[in-house]
């Protein structure tokens, strides 16, 4: 998982695109067909990695719920402080991967 994986997919479809835009240009179908391809393995691939990146953000924010709700219940203010921290972390790596 990672913005690597995002890169990647962003690149293979861009490529993809120049291919087929290449293919469009020199009347070549295989060229063009290949670049339709690439754009939908790298359109995949970051779609992948968005899923990938909410799933953990949910767990974040679950995790930050429960630390925080520990923190109130101990009276532990900085472990409160903390369960909120992530809990909002959680919040926005899911809001960045829509």
């Amino acid at each position: 998982m990672g913005i690597g994986n995002r890169i990647k997919g962003a690149a293979e479809e861009l490529g993809g695109k120049a291919k087929e835009a290449l293919g469009n240009l020199t009347d070549d179908e295989r060229l063009r067909r290949e670049g339709i391809a690439d754009q939908g393995r790298g359109q995949g691939r970051q779609d992948a990695e968005k899923a990938a990146e909410q799933v953990e953000g949910t767990f974040e924010k679950a995790g930050g719920r429960v630390k925080g709700a520990a923190g109130a219940l101990s009276g532990d203010e900085r472990k409160q402080a903390e369960g909120k921290f992530e809990e909002m972390k959680g919040e926005i790596r899911q809001k960045i991967n829509k």
